[in-house]
């Protein structure tokens, strides 16, 4: 079998392979593929470098844009019970469960 064997059909190099009677094509990866890949690389590693990324023992990598869920989520704890209750009150008041009227 010849390297330079063209499938007649598509026009693509066959790449010396056959199994069964079926001869494969070389047929190359989509540009696409190749460009959704890179676009993805390159947003991971922007990602990588601008957001926390790695824990380092008893810290982390902190990232450009500083973003931290932890300073986020403690606000948002520390503000629970105003939004629970109201600014009126700190704690909910408990109400008696209510009896039936004897009729």
């Amino acid at each position: 079998m010849s390297v330079e064997e063209r499938d007649p059909v598509s026009g693509y190099l066959m790449t010396g392979h056959e199994w069964n009677g079926i001869k494969e094509l070389n047929t190359p990866v989509p540009r696409v593929v190749f460009v959704a890949l890179a676009l993805a690389a390159l947003f991971s590693l922007g990602y990588w470098i601008l957001m926390p990324a790695f824990p380092l023992g008893s810290t982390y990598t902190k990232g450009l844009l500083g973003a931290s869920d932890r300073a986020s989520v403690t606000a948002e704890v520390r503000q629970a019970p105003t939004a629970r209750c109201g600014p009126t009150r700190s704690r909910p008041r408990v109400l008696a469960p209510s009896r039936p009227t004897p009729t």
